[in-house]
């Protein structure tokens, strides 16, 4: 009954509720809708699978064009799920005769399946031209491949200088394309101490820093040779410039500097081959790559987070990237010599005896794993607020919600749910395809990588995405938190949406709070606390007398 009358709606409530915005905004929306309405999908049916393959093969749209119109349609629908406006408004058209636990498990439901059709891994924008890769791709230049990208372009004319010494000096310093378009002659060689460096004057987050060259000073040797061949001698280091090595003047005939568009533009004139591919580099490849090769080349990594402006060396990290096999393989730690009576011991065949029961008649039963490592990231907060740790085998998903709560420093006050699959595990079931959670995870855990997910609180809403990361092949006795980053936030704080407001607010006000959050959250809330062994002690003292079920 309930699904008819949403059906029955006649103006979208993407339009009504979140249909504001820009221009342009308003355009992809309005197109959306009307394509959602010809193509007999109903408004709470994004599909949004559909309606990229409309965009790239009906209307021919180019993979970063498409890529906007999702991320329109997906941010209004999220604008919708966070409304309590809309929520009352989907309460309101319930029958009447329903109880609140069922109504509660209908919305509950309804917004799951939205926010599932909403992932971005629902409509992947599958880029096959060189041209439309995004930063997304995550490349990363061998050296060799790094000698080819910058001996593309020449040195006979003026242009094909200017874009040698554009990415050389990227790959020399690691700059963002902003930060590198608004350099000046003068902030080519600055003294750093004794050594040469490159000045960024505001960089992100509005911070000056000093890049030293270093071994990479061929970058500076390659500028300014551009910079003696062009006859510039201050302002702008990289300018704009017409075919036939004619530069972009203003009306008074100053250079005009070099825009981030035009940089995008010219790195796609210098496609070069990897892994038999013909491939287009975006800037922030070219940082990514400077990032990789410091490290691989014994750059201590503060130094690298340094120069890149990072706020700390997680983001670092990012950039450098999951190193393959053969880079991560380490040297011999331990020397091996004394290995030797080992291997000559267990070269000696053992008739392995089966362990039997007090019968003799068969084995005694085993779990298959003796445990489980997780890892648990709280959605919709950045910077991510997560935890690793193990459990053991044979453990309820109410034991697991309880062992979630200490890692997590959650205080147990409400209701929660696990969704794995199409089941859910609670322990008020509520609808047809929900369990009671006194049932054993171990039938559910399918393999690493497996994600099940975690809701606590229905008025606030906090979820968790929980990743089995490993099988453990040894019994474990107890749970132990293995690492893990920030604080939750407090209990009954508002939900995420709240919470990051509560944070911008702090930040804006430099640690200050408002009267507006004194109340809800309280003056001295540390965010950014961490502390794994009084998480552990709290497992351990509890284990025996509360968690096991």
């Amino acid at each position: 009954m309930w699904h008819k009358q949403l059906q029955q709606i006649d103006e979208h409530p993407i339009q009504y509720y979140a249909g504001g915005g820009s221009k342009s905004r308003r355009s992809r929306l309005q197109r959306f809708c009307d394509w959602q309405q010809t193509s007999g999908y109903l408004w709470y049916q994004p599909a949004l699978e559909q309606w990229r393959d409309h965009l790239l093969q009906q209307e021919q749209l180019q993979a970063i064009t498409v890529r906007a119109y999702l991320s329109t349609v997906r941010s209004a629908y999220r604008q919708l799920l966070r409304s309590n406006e809309v929520r009352q408004w989907l309460y309101e058209r319930m029958p009447s005769d329903l109880s609140p636990e069922r109504q509660l498990a209908l919305m509950t439901e309804f917004e799951t399946r939205l926010k599932n059709d909403l992932d971005a891994n629902n409509a992947p924008v599958t880029v096959v031209e060189v041209q439309d890769e995004s930063d997304t791709d995550h490349l990363w230049l061998t050296p060799v491949q790094v000698a080819t990208l910058v001996l593309t372009p020449g040195v006979d004319t003026l242009k094909g200088l200017r874009d040698t010494a554009m990415m050389a000096l990227m790959l020399c310093t690691g700059v963002r394309a902003a930060e590198l378009l608004a350099l000046n002659v003068d902030d080519l060689q600055v003294m750093f101490g004794s050594t040469l460096a490159l000045r960024v004057h505001s960089g992100k987050g509005a911070k000056q820093r000093l890049i030293p060259y270093g071994a990479q000073d061929w970058g500076l040797t390659l500028t300014q040779q551009w910079l003696d061949r062009a006859g510039i001698s201050a302002g702008a280091v990289f300018v704009g410039m017409r075919k036939g090595d004619n530069f972009y003047l203003t009306k008074e005939g100053n250079h005009i500097r070099l825009s981030e568009r035009s940089l995008e533009y010219t790195l796609r004139d210098y496609p070069i081959s990897i892994d038999g591919e013909l491939r287009t580099v975006t800037p922030h490849d070219l940082r990514r790559t400077y990032a990789r090769q410091l490290y691989l080349t014994g750059t201590d990594l503060t130094a690298i987070q340094q120069n890149m402006g990072h706020e700390g060396q997680d983001i670092t990290l990012g950039y450098i990237g999951t190193l393959d096999a053969r880079q991560r393989e380490p040297d011999d730690a331990y020397g091996t010599t004394w290995l030797k009576s080992l291997w000559e011991t267990l070269s000696v065949p053992v008739e392995w005896q089966i362990e039997m029961d007090d019968f003799g008649e068969k084995p005694k039963l085993h779990l298959e794993h003796g445990g489980y490592v997780f890892k648990i990231v709280l959605q919709d907060i950045r910077p991510q607020i997560w935890r690793r740790f193990k459990v053991p085998a044979g453990i309820s998903f109410h034991t697991l919600h309880n062992i979630i709560q200490i890692v997590m420093g959650w205080e147990n006050y409400h209701l929660y749910r696990f969704d794995v699959g199409e089941t859910s595990f609670t322990t008020e079931p509520m609808a047809a395809e929900d369990r009671y959670s006194d049932e054993p995870i171990d039938a559910y855990l399918a393999e690493p990588g497996y994600q099940l997910f975690y809701e606590y609180d229905f008025g606030d809403r906090w979820q968790h995405v929980i990743t089995l990361e490993k099988f453990l092949v040894r019994e474990i006795n107890e749970p132990l938190c293995m690492a893990g980053n920030r604080a939750c936030p407090p209990e009954d704080s508002g939900g995420p949406w709240i919470y990051d407001e509560f944070l911008r607010s702090r930040q804006s006000r430099k640690g200050r709070v408002s009267r507006k959050w004194q109340d809800r959250i309280g003056n001295y809330w540390d965010a950014d606390a961490f502390d794994p062994d009084a998480i552990n002690n709290d497992l351990k003292s509890d284990w025996q007398h509360h968690l096991p079920s």
